[in-house]
């Protein structure tokens, strides 16, 4: 099967969840809600463990600033922040 073939079925399956592209080699998703508290991108080589990955993403990392929470800033939407009142 082609990469193109294949592409076209993970995009049909995962349109409600992921926005799949490929180069050839490089298997690349990244997710359609940015408020996710999973994974936001995968990136694989092989395609076994992109769709592993794409089952089971891992948790989000760096989702916040430790200062500014502790502060007592707050998170309005990914990026932007309110200090305190």
């Amino acid at each position: 099967m082609t990469p193109q073939k294949i592409l076209e079925i993970l995009q049909a399956h995962y349109r409600d969840r992921w926005h799949i592209r490929t180069t050839g080699t490089l298997w690349i998703a990244t997710a359609v809600d940015r408020n996710t508290d999973r994974e936001p991108t995968v990136i694989e080589y092989d395609i076994d463990a992109f769709i592993d990955k794409l089952e089971n993403p891992g948790p989000r990392y760096g989702n916040g600033h430790p200062l500014l929470k502790a502060l007592g800033w707050s998170q309005r939407r990914p990026g932007t922040w309110l200090p305190p009142e």
